[in-house]
């Protein structure tokens, strides 16, 4: 048996294991999502309160809209939720090896890094905690979280510089027509977001913020929050490009 597939194959066994027997919980902020999806498909309001100023007390408009179609069939619609997260996740540890591979990442290095993500703590939380954390696609990303888009503009860079991944990989056109659609869907999203709720920014946003669009402490906040989620992880892609060159510049 080779390494990369050892690793793979105790990365599902202890992933099993951790589905089994990590305590669940829900989130808070889901129920507030699944008011907002049965408020949509009872009344055609998507807001809190039907019959008053809509208000985005959501973060992302994906949860919302998929808890109006599950409520369509079932009032216990957290089952359902927490089932298709799960499917997401283990989708999500796939992606992440295909994604290391297409970015021409070593076999056991690309079943390690499947290997950290799927025996992080914090990953099973999210699982079973209602949101739509694994939910998500590249082009549904926005549709999550606002920020979304900003990784999927990140990735699609990725794509353009990554040795051997980059324009002679990966036809120039068609990664301008990618990008090209995935601005007019958050375009159109974004505009009817204004439209709607007269901003661009959920409610949320300004509840646990600092006063004001753009306000110095909420840059400090974010980039606090930054350093101490992303560090790791840039670092590793960091480390990978660099190893990408090198094995570039040898051939």
């Amino acid at each position: 048996m080779r390494s990369h597939t050892l690793i793979l194959l105790v990365t599902f066994l202890l992933s099993t294991l951790a589905l089994l027997f990590m305590p669940s919980w829900t989130v808070d902020d889901a129920y507030i999502a699944y008011r907002y999806g049965k408020n949509l498909l009872y009344t055609g309001e998507l807001t809190w309160n039907p019959g008053e100023p809509p208000v985005e007390g959501y973060t992302g408009v994906l949860l919302p809209t998929l808890a109006a179609l599950l409520h369509s069939f079932t009032n216990d619609i957290l089952p359902f939720i927490r089932l298709i997260s799960l499917y997401c996740f283990l989708g999500s540890a796939v992606l992440l090896y295909l994604l290391a591979r297409r970015f021409n990442v070593a076999q056991n290095l690309a079943a390690w890094l499947v290997f950290f993500f799927c025996l992080s703590p914090m990953v099973y939380v999210h699982v079973f905690s209602g949101l739509e954390t694994f939910i998500s696609t590249l082009t549904l990303l926005s549709f999550c979280r606002p920020e979304g888009m900003l990784f999927v503009a990140l990735l699609l860079g990725l794509l353009l510089i990554w040795p051997k991944v980059g324009a002679r990989k990966v036809a120039g056109v068609k990664l301008i027509i990618l990008t090209s659609i995935l601005f007019i869907i958050n375009g159109l999203y974004i505009w009817w977001k204004w439209q709607y709720y007269g901003d661009v920014l959920p409610n949320t946003y300004y509840a646990k913020s600092y006063p004001g669009l753009f306000n110095p402490e909420s840059l400090k906040d974010f980039l606090r929050f930054t350093g101490y989620y992303l560090t790791l992880p840039l670092a590793t892609v960091l480390t990978l490009y660099i190893a990408g060159t090198g094995e570039e510049k040898q051939i």
